[in-house]
């Protein structure tokens, strides 16, 4: 028993919330990659996945309620549960591939399984490593176990051997590789040597089949070679004779095979090597042979013809399908007490902008006003690059012309051109929310006085609105982070929100069309969580948050929730506060900000998260 199996997580109470963040995050990835999927949480005892009727071509995600408060199991269980049903089933099965009775559906789906896993791994290599945390919780409480003689049958040997060699091998989950070599064991004592490589050789077919049909199809391959080994012994050795199925050792389907279109060949037999590279017993030639003795004709048929009458409890519990397995032993599910709250856990809304229009006259007053941030930090744009890139610029005889220097040459400089010596590269993104709730259109900083201490008039009152600080400050970041091609995005907030640049959006037309407006009210939380969705799969090193508002943090629970899902994500979030009204409350949910209570000071508190992000 290693380490992780002889300690199981903490079983103190702590809440769940996050665990509906994850999810939604997750399912908004799954959207934006075509697959349109649909979240219901309800009194049920298994989570599932499959065709939604309110959407055509979407599907419907059905998870138990969930308790508020659990356990670190219960996260890392459900966690594993929700990546393997919408990574692999969510992105990967075709619903539409009929399930077949018996135990050609239950062979169906152990292939399907880590097939839909296996694709999923380039995009989603952290739902993989969370399936394989859940199924080190499985094996830790002895729900996955190795082979137990007084209790194993021929249908739970095969089940137990296929599933636990094929997460092993393929998906890298090696908490189940001594598992594998025993029940691979016991498959060749029960099914011959020669069978039990014909099997894998097809198993693997399946696996890296491209569609759904493509695993169906291995099953019956699968299902056909038992048949013809239980009736005909003689043709048991040359399945590609009789049975479609490939034994030529390359895990490369038959020409005949149903699978043979599929595009997506099997690894060769070197591929079929166990976690730490020794073969396991029956591997290293086409047909598994180790010298064990193949079973009598009598017993092999007897075991053929129990696994092809069997059901799928017969299975033993690597047959069940894993989210049964996942839900059955989280507590926070199966006992939970209803704890979800729809409002909490709902989405924030998106309004979609026109990516045209606008005008010149906009980017202009835009770059104006962040020219006077920009003064306010008694920094040019050039000084802010500087800052943040560690380079340096230098004026000399050579290089690039500096055009606002040419008035000098009348006078004797010579110097007209520019040298940068850059510093060191910066692997960062940034993604900019900022409030554009009503009241952000209240004057920033303490009314002005006469020098008698009498309130200026109306008009004589200089001080900008909050919501005007705040988009001058996210131009000027803007323009900064363009100017330095680091990617950032920047969207505004207030009831809903408005994404105004993408990552891989033209800065110049941005500017065209930047207009936010003060209205409406604050969901802070759920803005949040709409933003952590747009940093989630960036490739850059560093993922940074910096959200901008003078309002209440919404649902506090679910704030904190997001910031912890973000930090496992490795994502950070930085707030600026605009006054200190609800500055106690940040600090209540142990929050990252500054507070700014004028113009210069939220300029300033901006560019020091930016700094202190590249630092």
């Amino acid at each position: 028993m290693g380490h992780f199996e002889a300690q199981l997580p903490s079983a103190s109470k702590i809440s769940m919330r996050h665990l509906y963040l994850y999810t939604h995050m997750l399912i908004a990835q799954a959207n934006e990659n075509g697959r349109k999927v649909r979240i219901v949480w309800d009194h049920i005892s298994t989570a599932s996945i499959g065709p939604d009727p309110t959407i055509p071509g979407g599907l419907v995600m059905t998870l138990p309620k969930m308790a508020a408060l659990g356990t670190d199991e219960d996260i890392v269980l459900i966690e594993g549960l929700v990546s393997h049903e919408i990574v692999c089933h969510g992105l990967h099965t075709d619903f539409s591939v009929p399930l077949k009775p018996g135990i050609t559906g239950d062979l169906f789906n152990i292939l399907e399984d880590p097939r839909g896993e296996l694709l999923g791994i380039p995009k989603y290599a952290g739902a993989n490593q969370k399936i394989h945390a859940a199924l080190r919780i499985l094996k830790a409480k002895g729900i996955f176990r190795g082979p137990d003689l007084t209790r194993e049958t021929p249908p739970s040997i095969l089940a137990s051997w296929l599933v636990t060699e094929l997460r092993s091998e393929l998906l890298k989950q090696d908490c189940l590789s001594e598992f594998a070599k025993a029940y691979r064991s016991l498959a060749v004592d029960t099914f011959g040597s020669d069978l039990v490589g014909q099997v894998k050789q097809i198993a693997l077919d399946g696996c890296h089949a491209k569609d759904s049909q493509g695993a169906s199809d291995a099953a019956d391959r699968i299902v056909a070679l038992l048949k013809l080994a239980k009736d005909n012994p003689a043709a048991k050795g040359k399945p590609n004779e009789s049975s479609g199925a490939s034994g030529s050792g390359e895990g490369q389907p038959s020409p005949g095979s149903a699978n043979h279109q599929s595009g997506n060949p099997a690894p060769a037999q070197g591929d079929q090597k166990g976690q730490g590279g020794d073969p396991s017993p029956a591997q290293g030639n086409p047909n598994g042979q180790s010298g064990n003795p193949s079973p009598a004709q009598g017993d092999l048929s007897s075991a053929i013809d129990q696994v092809l009458n069997a059901s799928s409890k017969d299975l033993g519990p690597f047959g069940k399908g894993l989210e049964e397995i996942l839900t059955a032993n989280t507590k926070a599910l199966s006992k939970s007490g209803g704890g979800y709250q729809p409002d909490n856990a709902s989405e924030m809304q998106e309004q979609r902008l026109s990516k045209a229009g606008g005008s010149i006259e906009n980017r202009t007053r835009l770059r104006a006003g962040a020219q006077k941030t920009a003064a306010m930090l008694s920094l040019t744009f050039e000084d802010m690059i500087e800052t943040v890139t560690k380079s340096e610029t230098r004026r000399t005889t050579e290089g690039k012309l500096n055009t606002r220097s040419l008035w000098r040459y009348p006078l004797g400089e010579e110097k007209l051109f520019t040298k940068t010596t850059e510093g060191e590269s910066i692997d960062t993104c940034f993604y900019l929310l900022g409030d554009e709730s009503s009241s952000m259109d209240s004057k920033l900083g303490p009314a002005p006085k006469n020098k008698d201490g009498t309130p200026v008039k109306p008009e004589d009152d200089t001080r900008i609105t909050a919501h005007e600080a705040c988009k001058r400050v996210s131009v000027a970041v803007g323009e900064v982070l363009h100017n330095l091609s680091i990617p950032v995005g920047i969207a505004t907030y207030n009831t809903v929100v408005r994404e105004w640049h993408a990552f891989d959006e033209n800065w110049a037309s941005t500017l065209q069309r930047y207009a936010p407006k003060a209205a409406n009210g604050t969901k802070t939380h759920l803005a949040v969580v709409w933003a952590l969705k747009k940093l989630i799969d960036r490739p850059e090193a560093r993922k940074i948050l910096i959200v901008a508002t003078d309002g209440d943090p919404g649902d506090s629970d679910v704030l904190k929730a997001a910031i912890a899902e973000s930090s496992s994500l490795d994502i950070e979030v930085r707030f600026v506060l605009i006054g200190d009204r609800y500055k106690g409350q940040y600090a209540s949910a142990g929050l990252n900000y500054g507070v700014a209570l004028t113009e210069s000071e939220l300029a300033k508190a901006v560019f020091a998260a930016l700094k202190q992000a590249v630092a």
